[in-house]
């Protein structure tokens, strides 16, 4: 499975945003970033950022990094991977809409108030029930995992340029 570079900005972007540092991602940003949806401590943190390795034949320091940069994701991501029949099924968005529902099958008028206001928005209920009725793509009056497949969709010109 291969990440679009497009997709890996995104991602960088959201777990970027509350940092004052906006080319690294270190422990703290992970932490902020997953709070609203599910609490991670320092250690959970670190692992995060551990398994992105090193360049094969970087220095014992950088193989330790506790940060990585966007071009470093990137060169990650274009490594070959050997994958179990597990992580061939992994479905990205299915898990991150897990996240978002807490397990259950649509997305809920509390959960989403909840998640929201977790990361510090003052939304109302009459806010998110027009949220919910926007985030209704196929009109079937729920919030399931096709409609989430739809709104997260990225498309290529959001994209930053790589630099050399």
């Amino acid at each position: 499975m291969r990440v679009t570079k497009s997709e890996a900005n995104s991602a960088f972007k959201f777990i970027t945003k509350h940092s004052s540092n906006k080319k690294v991602i270190v422990e703290k940003d992970i932490i902020a970033a997953m709070q609203p949806v599910k609490g991670i401590s320092t250690s959970e943190a670190e692992k995060y950022l551990r398994v992105i390795p090193a360049e094969p034949n970087a220095s014992h320091v950088d193989k330790m990094a506790s940060a990585f940069t966007f071009d470093r994701l990137l060169d990650v991501l274009d490594l070959p991977v050997i994958q179990t029949a597990e992580e061939i099924s992994y479905d990205p968005v299915h898990e991150a809409f897990m996240l978002y529902t807490g397990g259950e099958d649509t997305l809920t008028l509390d959960r989403l108030l909840e998640v929201l206001r977790g990361y510090g928005g003052t939304v109302t209920e009459k806010d998110v029930e027009l949220l919910l009725e926007v985030l209704d793509c196929d009109g079937d009056g729920v919030v399931g995992l096709e409609d989430f497949r739809v709104i997260t969709h990225v498309t290529e010109t959001d994209s930053p340029q790589k630099t050399e």
